[in-house]
């Protein structure tokens, strides 16, 4: 067993409201994050596929309502949890020694600023 995985199954944090190890509040997570990314994928081809269906533009409308429905509910699913692993990381991490009070001030400021900018994402590495 790593070093990492040892300390996630020992630490604690909060998560939903409830007391859980690192490694389970991960655990749960992914596999939502897992399962509503196989959602996703699977409703945008039937999307896809209804515009080619063409059977009944009234029923094949409504179904195209609920497809959309599900994507949107799987996007905020990916919102929830984002902030769930936000508040966990910021958990981990702990409070600012005294001592880095200004420089933690100013790196938080920095990155405000660098989230405000489109190219964000690929600036901290995040290219996809």
């Amino acid at each position: 067993m790593s070093t990492a995985s040892s300390a996630a199954s020992q630490r604690e944090v909060t998560f939903q409201g409830e007391d859980c190890t690192v490694e389970e509040a991960l655990v749960i997570v992914t596999d939502a994050l897992r399962s509503a990314i196989n959602l996703l994928q699977s409703n945008l081809n039937m999307l896809c596929a209804l515009e080619e269906q063409e059977v009944d533009a009234e029923e094949d409308f409504k179904e195209a309502v609920a497809l959309e429905d599900s994507v949107n509910d799987c996007l905020d699913l990916f919102a929830s949890h984002s902030k769930d692993l936000k508040k966990i990381a910021a958990e981990l991490r702990g409070k600012c020694p005294a001592a880095a009070a200004t420089w933690f001030t100013g790196h938080k400021a920095v990155r405000a600023a660098e989230k405000k900018k489109p190219a964000a994402a690929v600036a901290s590495g995040m290219e996809f």
